[in-house]
């Protein structure tokens, strides 16, 4: 056996454990036995951000959904031959955005000082999944003359998209000010504010949402995370039961909510009352791989490895790309001594958080 002096304090000594395993090294079992419930708590603060992301791009595709109708993708004040834009329409109709998107570029070429075109091309590229080619589209256009509102919201989205918060702040913000009283714009405000860790600063956007719409039950969840990573374990409590009980009334509800209250009671060592949560977002959707992936947590400080060890594999099953259960997954195989299986999940683990920290996911 290697022996191997583990670092004093949990991340230092969990990051030991990691590189360990990874390279093939025993532990002495009694260095191993602390860390079901400290490495396994401390692999999910650690893997938060990656969830929380995953929920942020869930709330934008919400949106994105509920943009694809927006009332500025109307041809009918578009600088163009009226038999152009009538293709325009029929291909937007049939979602061929290529087609669209040569129309329109050509136009450009000849009339490029057009803000019209260049904002309709952006919304087209948003349409297409295009986000940065939108973005570059709607400050071309900026240039010229100044954004609807609708525009600078579809800006803002395509930063989000892209990873840059700290690009889409400021864009809200000016949507803040132009509209007061738009509560979406609030709940955004908020999200990016967390995502920036503007942490105060983002819950009391999110207050203002709900202010503005009671019944809003995403900004009562981004309260919520604002005030965990505050540390206002309660105030989260309170936010998160809010958005639970609203959301019931949804359709179809989302399993975020019981997700979010049930991980942070896992945080807090109130197994009973996470499992209780977590079961909860599961029966709203059996196919959500981030609520498999902590109640493996849960079952795997029970004691019940082979369940847990069912749950990690059912959450990489759905959501390949999820690299949290295969950090769980190393630790679980490192301490049950299955060497060669550690090192396995230890680099699959690596690999996948290699491609998230290149799309700019912490």
């Amino acid at each position: 056996m290697i022996q191997v002096e583990v670092l004093p304090g949990r991340f230092q000594s969990v990051t030991t454990l990691l590189l360990c395993w990874g390279k093939g090294i025993t532990l002495p079992r009694e260095t191993l036995v602390p860390f079901r419930t400290s490495a396994l708590l401390l692999a999910l603060v650690f893997l938060c951000p990656v969830a929380r992301a995953a929920q942020q791009h869930e709330a934008l595709h919400k949106d994105l959904r509920d943009l694809s109708q927006a009332p500025q993708r109307n041809t009918t004040d578009l600088p163009l031959p009226a038999s152009s834009r009538k293709t325009v329409s029929e291909d937007l109709a049939r979602r061929d955005f290529d087609g669209a998107e040569r129309i329109l570029i050509d136009a450009i070429h000849q009339n490029p000082k057009s803000p019209r075109l260049l904002t309709f091309l952006g919304n087209v590229y948003f349409l297409a999944g295009s986000y940065l080619e939108c973005a570059v589209a709607m400050k071309k256009a900026e240039a010229l003359a100044a954004l609807s509102d609708g525009d600078r919201f579809l800006l803002a989205m395509s930063y989000v998209v892209l990873g840059h918060s700290d690009w889409a702040k400021p864009e809200i913000e000016r949507l803040v000010k132009s509209e007061p009283g738009n509560a979406l714009y609030y709940y955004w405000l908020s999200r990016v504010d967390y995502d920036l860790r503007f942490y105060a600063k983002g819950a009391a956007a999110g207050r203002r949402a709900v202010a503005l719409k009671p019944g809003f039950v995403r900004a009562y969840d981004s309260v919520g995370l604002c005030e965990e990573a505050l540390g206002h374990y309660q105030d989260a409590i309170r936010s998160y039961t809010k958005a639970e009980h609203l959301n019931l009334k949804a359709k179809p509800p989302s399993p975020w909510p019981p997700l979010e209250l049930g991980t942070l009671y896992l945080h807090l060592n109130r197994f009973s009352d996470a499992k209780a949560e977590i079961e909860k977002a599961l029966s709203l959707d059996p196919r959500f791989p981030e609520a498999h992936f902590r109640l493996g947590a849960v079952l795997e400080h029970e004691g019940n490895n082979a369940r847990a060890e069912a749950e990690y594999k059912r959450a990489i099953a759905l959501k390949p790309n999820f690299a949290g259960p295969h950090y769980a997954l190393a630790r679980l195989y490192g301490r049950l001594g299955k060497t060669k299986r550690a090192q396995a999940e230890t680099a699959e683990f690596q690999k996948i958080r290699a491609k998230q920290r290149g799309l700019g996911i912490r």
